[in-house]
């Protein structure tokens, strides 16, 4: 994801298909991202996993990281906690595919339409073909759109189905207010 202006809220949808030793399971995550003109940064995340049917709630908002279990009915509070992710999460992806340059085979295969839109595709191998990274960039707006990892017999592919930039800011939804239920168990530390 690109944060290409410091006030834009971001909401990116994508459905993970993991297949591991005839197995197969989906995650569905959606990731909610705020930076305001002062480079101060709120995030939420999403993740529902079809293995467990359980979705998985966490954020962070003005200095403190929030999960919420729903089986337990209770929310964690970390106070004065660092982000989700301390770094800029598309300098890290930059950063991975800068040391994929270094270690594996790269070729780029011409463009293909994922999810409606045209995009670049490109793909990472190592000399044994043992391990395949293959990714997929929005051709007009180079966001990565689709990554599928092959290691040995276990595929993961993670499809970027929604990205929105125009969205309303709600604070509260940080807090994770809208899913919690109003006897939940709080606990901080």
């Amino acid at each position: 994801m690109l944060l290409t202006r410091t006030w834009m809220l971001i909401l990116i949808t994508k459905f993970g298909i993991q297949v591991q030793h005839a197995m197969t399971w989906i995650k569905k995550t959606s990731r909610w991202v705020y930076v305001d003109t002062d480079s101060n940064q709120s995030e939420r995340i999403e993740q529902w996993d079809s293995n467990t049917e359980e979705t998985e709630y966490r954020s962070y908002f003005e200095g403190d990281r929030y999960s919420y279990d729903e089986d337990d009915d209770t929310l964690f509070i970390e106070q004065d906690s660092d982000p989700l992710f301390p770094e800029n999460p598309n300098k890290l992806f930059a950063d991975g595919l800068g040391t994929n340059l270094d270690e594996y085979i790269v070729s780029y295969q011409g463009t293909e339409q994922i999810e409606g839109k045209e995009a670049h595709y490109i793909v990472f191998e190592d000399d044994e073909s043992e391990i395949v990274l293959e990714y997929w960039f929005e051709k007009s707006s180079f966001y990565r759109i689709k990554e599928q990892t092959t290691s040995g017999d276990d595929v993961t592919t993670e499809t970027i189905s929604l990205f929105e930039t125009d969205i309303d800011y709600d604070g509260d939804s940080f807090r994770l207010s809208d899913v919690i239920s109003d006897d939940a168990n709080v606990v901080k530390d």
